[in-house]
Protein backbone atom coordinates (compact mmCIF):
# COMPACT_ATOMS: atom_id res chain seq x y z
CA UNK A 1 0.00 0.00 0.00
CA UNK A 2 2.69 2.06 0.71
CA UNK A 3 4.77 1.61 -2.51
CA UNK A 4 1.53 2.75 -4.27
CA UNK A 5 1.03 6.21 -2.45
CA UNK A 6 5.00 6.51 -2.99
CA UNK A 7 4.14 5.99 -6.57
CA UNK A 8 1.08 8.43 -6.65
CA UNK A 9 2.03 11.90 -5.00
CA UNK A 10 4.40 14.56 -6.15
CA UNK A 11 5.97 14.36 -9.77
CA UNK A 12 9.39 15.25 -9.64
CA UNK A 13 9.56 15.45 -13.54
CA UNK A 14 10.04 19.08 -15.41
CA UNK A 15 9.80 21.42 -12.09
CA UNK A 16 11.57 24.26 -11.20
CA UNK A 17 12.32 23.85 -7.30
CA UNK A 18 13.12 26.30 -4.12
CA UNK A 19 15.75 24.46 -2.89
CA UNK A 20 16.00 24.15 1.57
CA UNK A 21 18.16 27.04 2.89
CA UNK A 22 18.40 27.65 6.17
CA UNK A 23 17.41 30.82 7.13
CA UNK A 24 16.48 31.87 4.16
CA UNK A 25 13.66 30.02 3.31
CA UNK A 26 11.22 30.35 6.28
CA UNK A 27 7.23 30.29 5.54
CA UNK A 28 7.28 33.74 3.95
CA UNK A 29 10.05 33.18 1.20
CA UNK A 30 8.33 29.63 0.49
CA UNK A 31 5.15 31.63 -0.07
CA UNK A 32 6.46 34.15 -2.42
CA UNK A 33 8.93 31.86 -4.28
CA UNK A 34 5.41 29.84 -5.60
CA UNK A 35 3.66 33.21 -5.97
CA UNK A 36 6.78 33.46 -8.68
CA UNK A 37 6.50 30.74 -10.53
CA UNK A 38 8.31 27.76 -8.36
CA UNK A 39 6.71 24.59 -8.68
CA UNK A 40 7.68 22.69 -5.26
CA UNK A 41 9.56 24.47 -2.55
CA UNK A 42 11.45 22.89 0.29
CA UNK A 43 11.95 23.78 3.77
CA UNK A 44 14.87 25.16 5.55
CA UNK A 45 16.64 22.07 7.11
CA UNK A 46 15.17 21.36 10.29
CA UNK A 47 17.05 18.79 13.01
CA UNK A 48 15.08 16.20 13.59
CA UNK A 49 15.05 16.39 17.39
CA UNK A 50 13.83 19.98 16.74
CA UNK A 51 10.70 18.42 15.20
CA UNK A 52 10.35 16.04 17.77
CA UNK A 53 10.48 17.72 20.48
CA UNK A 54 7.85 20.61 19.64
CA UNK A 55 4.39 20.61 19.97
CA UNK A 56 1.91 20.71 16.81
CA UNK A 57 -0.39 23.75 17.14
CA UNK A 58 -2.88 25.25 14.56
CA UNK A 59 -2.61 28.49 14.60
CA UNK A 60 -5.95 29.85 13.81
CA UNK A 61 -5.42 34.13 14.16
CA UNK A 62 -2.57 33.37 11.79
CA UNK A 63 -3.77 30.52 9.69
CA UNK A 64 -0.69 28.60 9.54
CA UNK A 65 0.30 25.26 11.33
CA UNK A 66 3.28 25.71 13.71
CA UNK A 67 5.22 23.33 15.30
CA UNK A 68 6.59 24.83 18.72
CA UNK A 69 9.83 24.04 20.81
CA UNK A 70 9.43 23.13 24.25
CA UNK A 71 10.74 27.01 25.20
CA UNK A 72 7.81 28.11 23.24
CA UNK A 73 9.78 29.18 20.10
CA UNK A 74 9.08 28.60 16.53
CA UNK A 75 10.66 25.23 14.99
CA UNK A 76 8.80 24.91 11.36
CA UNK A 77 5.91 26.65 10.26
CA UNK A 78 4.30 26.07 7.13
CA UNK A 79 -0.16 26.65 5.83
CA UNK A 80 -2.51 25.03 3.30
CA UNK A 81 -1.73 27.30 0.85
CA UNK A 82 2.17 26.31 0.78
CA UNK A 83 1.66 23.60 -1.36
CA UNK A 84 3.58 21.42 -3.06
CA UNK A 85 5.55 22.01 0.02
CA UNK A 86 8.60 19.54 0.77
CA UNK A 87 9.70 19.26 4.44
CA UNK A 88 13.65 18.49 4.70
CA UNK A 89 15.10 17.07 8.25
CA UNK A 90 18.47 17.15 8.98
CA UNK A 91 19.24 13.27 11.09
CA UNK A 92 21.88 11.03 11.62
CA UNK A 93 19.65 7.86 12.23
CA UNK A 94 16.50 6.00 10.94
CA UNK A 95 14.74 6.24 14.53
CA UNK A 96 14.94 9.90 14.58
CA UNK A 97 14.17 10.70 10.96
CA UNK A 98 11.04 8.34 11.47
CA UNK A 99 9.87 10.18 14.38
CA UNK A 100 9.97 13.52 13.01
CA UNK A 101 8.51 12.25 9.90
CA UNK A 102 5.45 10.62 12.15
CA UNK A 103 5.39 14.15 13.34
CA UNK A 104 4.58 16.16 10.50
CA UNK A 105 3.97 14.23 7.36
CA UNK A 106 0.21 15.22 7.41
CA UNK A 107 0.75 18.68 6.57
CA UNK A 108 3.59 18.44 4.10
CA UNK A 109 3.47 16.85 0.68
CA UNK A 110 6.79 15.37 0.39
CA UNK A 111 9.90 14.32 2.89
CA UNK A 112 13.54 15.42 1.93
CA UNK A 113 16.87 14.18 3.87
CA UNK A 114 19.43 16.45 4.04
CA UNK A 115 22.72 14.42 3.04
CA UNK A 116 24.64 17.72 0.98
CA UNK A 117 25.22 20.03 4.17
CA UNK A 118 28.99 20.09 4.18
CA UNK A 119 28.43 23.20 7.57
CA UNK A 120 30.52 22.21 10.57
CA UNK A 121 27.00 21.94 12.77
CA UNK A 122 25.58 19.27 10.44
CA UNK A 123 28.79 16.87 10.02
CA UNK A 124 29.95 17.26 13.36
CA UNK A 125 26.33 15.79 14.22
CA UNK A 126 26.50 13.19 11.88
CA UNK A 127 24.05 14.67 9.66
CA UNK A 128 24.14 16.11 5.96
CA UNK A 129 26.82 15.60 4.12
CA UNK A 130 28.70 13.34 7.01
CA UNK A 131 25.89 10.56 5.44
CA UNK A 132 27.66 10.22 2.16
CA UNK A 133 29.99 8.48 3.92
CA UNK A 134 27.83 6.37 6.04
CA UNK A 135 26.08 4.33 2.99
CA UNK A 136 24.39 1.70 5.61
CA UNK A 137 23.03 4.37 7.87
CA UNK A 138 21.46 6.07 4.74
CA UNK A 139 20.31 3.05 3.39
CA UNK A 140 18.25 2.26 7.01
CA UNK A 141 17.01 5.87 7.24
CA UNK A 142 15.46 6.25 3.81
CA UNK A 143 14.24 2.27 3.79
CA UNK A 144 12.58 3.10 7.80
CA UNK A 145 10.34 6.52 5.75
CA UNK A 146 9.66 5.20 2.48
CA UNK A 147 8.11 1.84 4.31
CA UNK A 148 6.13 4.07 7.26
CA UNK A 149 5.63 7.08 5.63
CA UNK A 150 2.65 7.69 3.51
CA UNK A 151 3.74 10.43 1.34
CA UNK A 152 7.09 10.40 -0.57
CA UNK A 153 10.57 10.17 0.33
CA UNK A 154 13.38 12.01 -1.38
CA UNK A 155 16.90 12.79 -0.54
CA UNK A 156 19.53 15.76 -1.99
CA UNK A 157 23.26 14.49 -2.12
CA UNK A 158 26.78 16.13 -3.53
CA UNK A 159 29.22 14.44 -6.07
CA UNK A 160 31.34 11.96 -4.21
CA UNK A 161 34.79 12.09 -4.82
CA UNK A 162 35.05 9.54 -8.09
CA UNK A 163 32.10 9.31 -10.38
CA UNK A 164 32.25 5.76 -9.65
CA UNK A 165 31.66 5.93 -6.08
CA UNK A 166 29.09 8.49 -6.91
CA UNK A 167 27.22 6.28 -9.47
CA UNK A 168 27.06 3.46 -6.74
CA UNK A 169 25.66 5.54 -3.69
CA UNK A 170 23.04 7.21 -6.04
CA UNK A 171 21.86 3.52 -7.33
CA UNK A 172 21.72 2.67 -3.36
CA UNK A 173 19.37 5.47 -3.04
CA UNK A 174 17.20 4.61 -5.00
CA UNK A 175 17.03 1.30 -4.24
CA UNK A 176 15.15 2.18 -0.68
CA UNK A 177 12.23 3.49 -2.62
CA UNK A 178 12.70 7.05 -2.96
CA UNK A 179 10.60 9.04 -5.19
CA UNK A 180 13.56 11.32 -6.18
CA UNK A 181 17.12 12.44 -5.77
CA UNK A 182 18.56 15.84 -6.12
CA UNK A 183 22.27 15.92 -6.55
CA UNK A 184 24.24 19.57 -5.64
CA UNK A 185 26.93 19.28 -8.62
CA UNK A 186 29.94 19.99 -6.34
CA UNK A 187 31.68 17.42 -3.71
CA UNK A 188 31.39 18.37 0.01
CA UNK A 189 34.89 20.25 0.03
CA UNK A 190 34.12 22.42 -2.69
CA UNK A 191 33.80 26.09 -2.21
CA UNK A 192 30.33 27.70 -3.04
CA UNK A 193 32.72 30.03 -4.96
CA UNK A 194 34.51 26.82 -7.22
CA UNK A 195 31.96 26.44 -10.25
CA UNK A 196 29.29 23.20 -9.80
CA UNK A 197 30.06 20.55 -12.12
CA UNK A 198 27.27 20.44 -14.43
CA UNK A 199 29.46 17.66 -16.56
CA UNK A 200 29.16 15.61 -13.25
CA UNK A 201 25.56 15.70 -13.62
CA UNK A 202 25.40 14.94 -17.72
CA UNK A 203 27.56 12.07 -16.66
CA UNK A 204 24.83 10.61 -14.52
CA UNK A 205 22.47 11.48 -16.40
CA UNK A 206 23.99 9.10 -19.89
CA UNK A 207 25.20 6.66 -17.33
CA UNK A 208 21.06 5.63 -17.03
CA UNK A 209 21.79 4.32 -13.54
CA UNK A 210 18.60 5.56 -12.17
CA UNK A 211 15.55 5.44 -13.33
CA UNK A 212 14.09 7.81 -10.91
CA UNK A 213 13.96 11.71 -11.47
CA UNK A 214 17.07 13.28 -11.20
CA UNK A 215 17.09 17.33 -9.94
CA UNK A 216 19.91 19.48 -10.43
CA UNK A 217 21.65 22.00 -8.43
CA UNK A 218 24.21 24.39 -8.24
CA UNK A 219 24.93 27.89 -10.06
CA UNK A 220 21.74 28.49 -11.43
CA UNK A 221 21.39 32.44 -10.77
CA UNK A 222 18.96 33.46 -13.87
CA UNK A 223 15.39 32.23 -15.29
CA UNK A 224 18.00 31.43 -18.23
CA UNK A 225 20.28 28.95 -16.11
CA UNK A 226 16.86 26.96 -15.88
CA UNK A 227 17.01 26.07 -18.88
CA UNK A 228 20.41 25.96 -19.48
CA UNK A 229 21.30 23.37 -16.68
CA UNK A 230 18.51 21.10 -18.49
CA UNK A 231 19.70 21.36 -21.83
CA UNK A 232 23.97 21.15 -21.21
CA UNK A 233 23.09 18.01 -18.58
CA UNK A 234 19.71 16.34 -19.21
CA UNK A 235 18.59 16.56 -15.57
CA UNK A 236 14.56 16.20 -14.83
CA UNK A 237 14.30 19.53 -13.02
CA UNK A 238 16.22 22.07 -11.69
CA UNK A 239 16.54 23.46 -7.79
CA UNK A 240 17.22 26.82 -7.57
CA UNK A 241 19.08 28.24 -4.37
CA UNK A 242 21.36 31.09 -3.71
CA UNK A 243 19.75 32.96 -7.16
CA UNK A 244 16.37 32.48 -5.74
CA UNK A 245 17.75 33.93 -2.32
CA UNK A 246 18.91 36.54 -4.52
CA UNK A 247 16.01 37.18 -6.10
CA UNK A 248 12.92 35.07 -5.96
CA UNK A 249 11.64 36.29 -9.29
CA UNK A 250 14.08 34.04 -11.10
CA UNK A 251 10.81 31.66 -11.13
CA UNK A 252 9.72 33.21 -13.99
CA UNK A 253 10.79 34.64 -17.36
CA UNK A 254 10.79 38.59 -16.85
CA UNK A 255 13.10 39.48 -13.89
CA UNK A 256 11.65 41.96 -10.82
CA UNK A 257 14.00 44.67 -9.65
CA UNK A 258 15.85 43.72 -6.22
CA UNK A 259 14.14 46.41 -4.54
CA UNK A 260 10.35 45.59 -5.68
CA UNK A 261 11.04 42.49 -4.70
CA UNK A 262 12.34 42.99 -1.23
CA UNK A 263 9.25 45.00 -0.22
CA UNK A 264 6.92 42.04 -1.67
CA UNK A 265 8.80 39.99 0.78
CA UNK A 266 8.46 42.49 3.53
CA UNK A 267 4.75 42.12 3.08
CA UNK A 268 5.25 38.25 2.65
CA UNK A 269 7.28 38.39 5.97
CA UNK A 270 4.31 40.63 8.02
CA UNK A 271 1.48 38.52 7.22
CA UNK A 272 3.09 35.49 8.55
CA UNK A 273 4.33 37.15 11.79
CA UNK A 274 7.91 35.77 10.94
CA UNK A 275 10.62 37.01 13.39
CA UNK A 276 11.88 39.91 12.84
CA UNK A 277 15.79 39.12 12.67
CA UNK A 278 14.93 36.65 10.54
CA UNK A 279 13.15 38.74 8.26
CA UNK A 280 16.16 41.36 7.76
CA UNK A 281 18.76 38.66 7.62
CA UNK A 282 16.52 37.79 4.53
CA UNK A 283 16.09 41.38 3.18
CA UNK A 284 19.93 41.68 3.57
CA UNK A 285 20.66 39.13 1.85
CA UNK A 286 18.17 40.17 -1.13
CA UNK A 287 20.62 43.20 -1.21
CA UNK A 288 23.84 41.73 -1.36
CA UNK A 289 24.48 41.87 -5.28
CA UNK A 290 22.82 45.38 -5.54
CA UNK A 291 26.08 46.76 -5.46
CA UNK A 292 26.37 50.23 -3.33
CA UNK A 293 22.82 49.75 -2.80
CA UNK A 294 22.89 49.47 0.68
CA UNK A 295 26.04 51.46 1.76
CA UNK A 296 25.09 54.55 -0.50
CA UNK A 297 20.93 55.06 -0.69
CA UNK A 298 18.95 56.44 2.00
CA UNK A 299 16.83 52.52 1.71
CA UNK A 300 20.09 50.87 1.97
CA UNK A 301 21.81 52.40 5.00
CA UNK A 302 17.93 52.35 7.14
CA UNK A 303 17.65 48.83 6.21
CA UNK A 304 21.27 48.19 7.99
CA UNK A 305 20.23 50.57 10.64
CA UNK A 306 17.10 48.95 11.47
CA UNK A 307 16.01 46.89 14.64
CA UNK A 308 11.71 46.86 14.50
CA UNK A 309 9.55 45.91 11.96
CA UNK A 310 8.38 49.58 12.20
CA UNK A 311 11.94 50.62 11.09
CA UNK A 312 12.32 48.65 8.15
CA UNK A 313 8.38 48.96 7.04
CA UNK A 314 9.35 52.63 6.81
CA UNK A 315 11.98 52.45 4.25
CA UNK A 316 9.31 50.74 2.42
CA UNK A 317 6.26 52.96 3.01
CA UNK A 318 4.46 49.91 4.67
CA UNK A 319 3.83 50.86 7.90
CA UNK A 320 -0.37 51.64 7.28
CA UNK A 321 -0.26 47.99 5.73
CA UNK A 322 1.89 46.98 8.73
CA UNK A 323 -0.30 48.29 11.80
CA UNK A 324 -3.27 47.22 10.27
CA UNK A 325 -2.58 43.65 10.42
CA UNK A 326 -1.10 44.03 14.04
CA UNK A 327 -4.55 45.48 14.58
CA UNK A 328 -6.63 42.55 12.78
CA UNK A 329 -4.41 39.71 14.34
CA UNK A 330 -4.48 41.21 17.73
CA UNK A 331 -8.77 41.20 17.30
CA UNK A 332 -8.57 37.41 15.98
CA UNK A 333 -6.58 36.89 19.16
CA UNK A 334 -9.25 38.73 21.63
CA UNK A 335 -12.07 36.82 19.90
CA UNK A 336 -10.32 33.52 20.04
CA UNK A 337 -9.67 33.87 23.61
CA UNK A 338 -13.29 34.62 23.89
CA UNK A 339 -14.59 32.03 22.35
CA UNK A 340 -12.63 29.98 24.23
CA UNK A 341 -14.28 31.04 27.10
CA UNK A 342 -12.66 32.21 30.55
CA UNK A 343 -11.83 28.76 32.14
CA UNK A 344 -9.21 27.72 29.44
CA UNK A 345 -5.57 28.32 30.74
CA UNK A 346 -4.39 27.97 27.63
CA UNK A 347 -2.13 31.17 26.78
CA UNK A 348 -2.23 32.15 23.24
CA UNK A 349 1.75 32.79 22.42
CA UNK A 350 2.46 34.60 19.20
CA UNK A 351 5.50 31.76 18.76
CA UNK A 352 8.17 33.80 16.35
CA UNK A 353 10.81 31.81 14.53
CA UNK A 354 14.01 31.96 17.02
CA UNK A 355 17.52 32.03 15.14
CA UNK A 356 19.44 29.96 17.88
CA UNK A 357 22.97 29.67 18.67
CA UNK A 358 22.92 26.13 16.07
CA UNK A 359 21.92 27.97 13.19
CA UNK A 360 24.10 30.63 13.73
CA UNK A 361 27.12 28.24 13.84
CA UNK A 362 25.89 26.39 10.69
CA UNK A 363 25.88 29.81 8.52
Amino acid sequence: KNRKMQEGGLDYRNKVILAPMVRVGTLPFRMMSLEHGADIVYSEEVIDKAIISSTRVVNEPLGTIDFIKPDGKLCYRTCVTERPNVFQMGTNSAEGALAAALKVYKDVCAIDVNMGCPKHFSVSGGMGAALLDKPETVREILTTLVQNIPIPITCKVRLKATMAETLDFLKMVESTGIKAVTIHARTKNCRPTQPAQWAALKEIVDSKVLSIPIIGNGDVYTYADIQAMKDQTGVDSVMVARGAARNPSIFSPVAKAVPEMMKEYLKHAIITDNNFSNTKYVLLYMSKEQGKWLSQTTQGVALHKSKTYEDVCAIWDLLEFYAEFQRDLEKKIADMKEKQGEGNTIEYKRARLHQDDEEEERE
